[in-house]
């Protein structure tokens, strides 16, 4: 990685929409521009937000599920690899409507309408649930085998609302929130480092600001010592106005984003595990 890194200037690198993996002439223009520019990472989807994985998994919960659509595979990735590119294999974990609704009783539960909770169209894993990690988990290893370099994990997080009739398997607190996201974490990178890859986070830009879990079960410090890196997703477009003293963060992108990554740093993060994701 080092090596790699030294010798491109560091990871830059863009995310690709896993469904057009087998879209030829969408990732040839991907392909050309990582070979006209300093681009030399690919981040692309293994398991995505509507719970399918796009290679050919033989993960009996996802035979029963049915949710496989492949879109790549083995061949596929050794061939990028070849091309020099350092490539990050995006996993979606605890937002997952296949998996929330073939086994409700691991999804969150909403106490009102006494059906599983629903966000929008989004429907959300108990991260509590043990059979989900360890669904999650042995995707991602199947997918480090693949080839990729690295596992992300995207959110990895609990729902992002105050909605008061969820139901999870415990307390909704922060010791049980930050505990269950970090003890998946720790596993995760445990046994995904111990047959080659690397493991890395996506956090919502204000983890970096927070200094509690934002109700979310992201905490900056805990989930450093997880993962071998953070993405933190630090769009200005997310942050409400008077963010960083400024009445419209959107049009001060530059600003946002240096004081966001600052504050990371100034709570002793370590530079090299901070990779944030740019809004493009």
């Amino acid at each position: 990685f080092i090596k790699f890194k030294n010798s491109n200037g560091g990871i830059k690198g863009l995310y690709v929409n896993g469904y057009h993996m087998n879209n030829k002439n969408k990732i040839d223009s991907i392909l050309e521009i990582t070979e006209k520019t300093n681009i030399n990472t690919l981040v692309i989807d293994v398991k995505t937000d509507n719970g399918h994985i796009l290679f050919e998994s033989n993960n009996e919960l996802s035979k029963q599920m049915n949710n496989v659509r492949s879109k790549y595979d083995k061949t596929t990735i050794v061939e990028y690899k070849n091309k020099d590119l350092y490539l990050i294999g995006r996993v979606v974990v605890f937002q997952d409507p296949i998996f929330s609704k073939t086994f409700p009783n691991e999804a969150v539960y909403d106490s009102a309408k006494k059906t599983i909770y629903s966000q929008d169209g989004q429907y959300f894993i108990d991260p509590g649930s043990k059979l989900a990690q360890k669904y999650v988990l042995d995707i991602s290893k199947e997918a480090c085998l693949l080839g990729f370099d690295e596992i992300q994990f995207d959110y990895i997080r609990y729902p992002d609302s105050n909605y008061r009739f969820m139901k999870f398997k415990e307390e909704n607190n922060y010791e049980n929130r930050t505990g269950n996201i970090n003890s998946f974490l720790k596993n995760g990178k445990e046994e995904i480092n111990a047959i080659g890859c690397f493991v890395s986070a996506d956090i919502f830009g204000f983890v970096l600001t927070n200094k509690l879990d934002g109700g979310i079960g992201q905490n900056l410090e805990t989930l450093s010592e997880n993962v071998d890196f953070i993405s933190p997703m630090v769009y200005p477009s997310h942050y409400s106005s008077g963010s960083f003293g400024y009445t419209n963060p959107n049009k001060n992108p530059y600003e946002v984003i240096s004081s966001a990554l600052s504050d990371g740093l100034d709570r002793g993060i370590d530079p090299e595990k901070l990779r944030p994701f740019l809004q493009g």
